[in-house]
């Protein structure tokens, strides 16, 4: 009987240990509402952004963003704070990893969309940035940018991410095939630019050999002149 109590004991020690140890591996990261800078009232589209973000960023067992009412909560007693420190304060009040905000600004009908991501253990931050021409784009521009972010803070691979690379590669590669004859012409205009001379370019007329006569010649007749026959 004492045996199984101790063997009892022991597994509940070994599960509490595995749980925290899970527990602690998971980050957290905190979307604060995008500021929008508009003279029309599109306010609306900060909702679709939270919920973009949230299920771009989430990460079962690896990443774990805030709730809306739980970053609505914190906001409130952050009132006071300052814009440099509020990523840092909201941070300590929910106990997260990562804080991220951002700002879309409306300007002749495109629309420019920043976000920052703070490290906040590093105190670092790194910036996101795209555009989109028309509202109808700000989602999918976002969704690529959330393919990079969660390539470049949490090292996670999505198959967006995936996409961006293949269609970058590609775009590359059908610009080498596409005019192989201008890459020629600005080879062989490397090359002669290369050979060319030191003379400049608008002393063509002059050869080298015969202006060097010139400024001798012209030498000594100045040295065999009276100095008095100056014309």
């Amino acid at each position: 009987m004492k045996k199984l109590f101790l063997k009892f004991i022991l597994i509940f020690i070994i599960m509490i240990f595995y749980s925290t140890h899970a527990t602690a591996e998971i980050k957290k990261i905190i979307i604060i509402p995008f500021k929008i800078n508009s003279r029309e009232n599109i306010t609306y589209i900060s909702e679709g952004v939270f919920q973009m973000l949230l299920t771009r960023l989430s990460w079962k067992d690896k990443v774990l963003v805030a709730g809306k009412d739980e970053v609505k909560q914190a906001l409130a007693k952050c009132k006071n704070v300052s814009e440099n420190r509020l990523p840092f304060k909201i941070a300590n009040l929910i106990n997260s990893n990562y804080v991220l905000n951002g700002s879309i600004t409306q300007f002749a009908g495109a629309f420019s969309l920043d976000i920052n991501i703070f490290n906040i253990k590093n105190k670092t931050s790194q910036f996101f940035f795209t555009q989109a021409q028309t509202m109808e784009k700000i989602i999918p521009e976002l969704s690529i940018l959330a393919a990079k972010i969660n390539k470049k803070i949490f090292n996670r691979t999505t198959e967006t991410f995936e996409n961006i690379e293949q269609n970058t590669i590609q775009s590359v590669d059908k610009n080498i095939r596409a005019n192989p004859e201008k890459l020629m012409e600005q080879q062989i205009k490397k090359i002669k630019l290369k050979d060319a001379p030191d003379q400049p370019f608008w002393k063509f007329w002059i050869d080298n050999n015969k202006k060097e006569y010139q400024e001798y010649q012209t030498v000594e007749e100045k040295e065999d002149k009276p100095f008095w026959k100056f014309w």
